[in-house]
């Protein structure tokens, strides 16, 4: 259980179903090296440049998949 959150609501936060608790928020935050403006607003000027890079691979992959 990565940032000590359990599956199910881990699963909850990525599909949308609820926003995550500041509490939980800080701990993604910490865990995956991202900041708070990228997890509630989708802002990736923080972003460390390999997330960017990661970022914009994975949905460039989900692009071509979705065609």
């Amino acid at each position: 259980m990565r940032a000590n959150l359990k599956p199910n609501r881990y699963k909850q936060y990525k599909n949308g179903v609820r926003l995550p608790t500041i509490d939980a928020a800080l701990r993604i935050c910490d865990e995956y090296g991202i900041s708070l403006d990228w997890l509630y607003r989708g802002d990736r000027s923080r972003l460390s440049d390999h997330l960017a890079i990661d970022l914009a691979r994975i949905e460039a992959a989900e692009c071509s998949h979705s065609r």
